[in-house]
């Protein structure tokens, strides 16, 4: 009878020591250790990227810092590549952890904040966004593009142009990587590039663009154009942390430094509205 007392006492106690873990404040957290552990992307420039010299940069990496600063803490950036899907991204950085190990951090920046999608994540807190991407063409200026388009391998960029169209443009350059597909329009191998707006806006600042003019897509079928991009916490615990960054965000917008960032990464920051439209495989 005893023994049977002490099992129930420490189940009493492990399930005591769980829920105090599930409802813990991250915000609270974080200020004790006067750091907010940040996830950024993986060689994703413009937003992050390491420089030659290793230093850590890119316009999702300067926030970063700028966010944790007005918290009065510290931002320590940890990088991580992208799995298969943003879901499985926030499984493994934000509410999980992967199953080699590492951890999650507070924050994730660059994610979707879209309706539908943000619901169905109900382990993350989706919110504070700073950024609406879109899938345009960029080209020469005074050339005009054919079949010979720049693609990043395995993207929605690289879907439409193989499946749009009823199967018509089925010569897409494709590239491991937009950076790399960039290349390929400056070196004249390709006469245009096909992605993320404000990912091209940044990667041409980065390799001496010429003149160039961007044209805005819509995209076949059921594949969307558009999608929000902003921040991620895990639900429980997070709403404290959610709060202060949105505030923090706020602050941003209205004292210049977030055109600032912007500026600096050679992206234009216009006005946040609702996107047309959803499948998100471009970060």
């Amino acid at each position: 009878m005893l023994r049977r007392a002490a099992v129930l006492l420490l189940a009493v106690c492990s399930a005591f020591a769980h829920a105090e873990n599930d409802t813990d404040d991250t915000l609270a957290r974080a200020r004790s250790r006067a750091a907010l552990d940040i996830a950024v992307y993986d060689n994703f420039p413009p937003f992050s990227y390491r420089a030659r010299n290793g230093e850590l940069r890119g316009l999702d990496v300067e926030l970063a810092r700028a966010l944790a600063a007005k918290l009065g803490i510290a931002a320590r950036l940890r990088t991580v590549t992208a799995d298969e899907t943003v879901s499985d991204d926030l499984r493994n950085n934000i509410w999980k952890g992967h199953y080699l190990g590492g951890g999650v951090v507070d924050v994730m920046m660059h994610v979707p904040t879209d309706g539908q999608f943000a619901r169905n994540e109900d382990q993350s807190l989706l919110f504070g966004t700073y950024l609406q991407e879109s899938i345009a063409v960029v080209s020469r200026a005074g050339t005009r593009a054919t079949n010979k388009i720049a693609v990043e391998v395995d993207s929605i960029s690289d879907y439409q142009l193989s499946s749009g169209d009823d199967g018509k443009r089925q010569a897409a350059i494709r590239k491991k990587t937009l950076a790399d597909a960039v290349a390929a329009m400056l070196a004249g191998e390709a006469d245009a590039v096909m992605g993320p707006k404000h990912e091209l806006q940044g990667l041409l600042a980065m390799q001496g663009s010429p003149d160039v003019v961007f044209h805005e897509q819509q995209l076949a079928g059921l594949l969307r154009g558009a999608w929000n991009i902003g921040i991620a916490v895990k639900t429980n615990g997070g709403a404290s942390l959610q709060q202060a960054l949105d505030q923090a965000l706020d602050e941003m917008r209205k004292d210049g430094s977030l055109a600032t960032i912007f500026s600096s990464s050679r992206i234009a920051l216009e006005e946040q509205h609702d996107p047309v439209t959803a499948s998100i495989k471009e970060r």
